[in-house]
């Protein structure tokens, strides 16, 4: 870990990702940490969308020996959400199951989702902070991520009283 700090300040033009193994302790496969499989897919996410090639990634052998998915998987099985266009919220729940999401009360942390109404909540793998996407009919009508929503909700409130 001091090796990846020591290259951030030694090397500020490159880009350093740190892809740590999966697993809160070594080999206990049944132990994993969310918030490791989130920096994962955040390397591979960048690595997979960046051309230019300036990434140094720093590792362990533990997570070396792990399976990682391959590209093409990668984008077959990604769901990629933009506003304004027609998505069933019934489709989006059910591929988020398929893909083993856990349907929560509340999301705080990596693979969950809520569902209120009209707009739901999902904490992917592929992102630091969880997005409310707020449905009109079929179609999505806001993305926000969840830390501007409350800063936004905060100021309301602010400003009323």
């Amino acid at each position: 870990m001091y090796y990846y700090n020591d290259l951030q300040g030694l090397m500020p033009k490159k880009e350093i990702l740190l892809f740590p193994a999966s697993y809160k302790r070594p080999y206990q496969v049944e132990e994993i940490d969310n918030a490791n499989v989130l920096q994962r897919a955040e390397v591979l996410n960048e690595l997979n969308h960046t051309q230019h090639g300036r990434q140094l990634i720093i590792t362990f052998a533990e997570a070396l020996n792990e399976k990682v998915v391959n590209k093409k998987a990668l984008v077959k099985n990604t769901l990629e959400i933009v506003q304004g266009t027609e998505l069933g919220m019934e489709f989006v729940l059910e591929l988020l199951e398929e893909f083993g999401f856990e349907r929560e009360d509340y999301v705080y942390e990596p693979g969950q989702f809520a569902v209120r109404g009209g707009f739901w909540t999902c904490f992917s793998f592929a992102h630091e902070l969880p997005y409310r996407i707020e449905f009109f009919g079929d179609e999505i009508d806001t993305i926000l991520r969840l830390i501007r929503l409350r800063r936004c909700l905060r100021k309301r409130s602010n400003e009323s009283a």
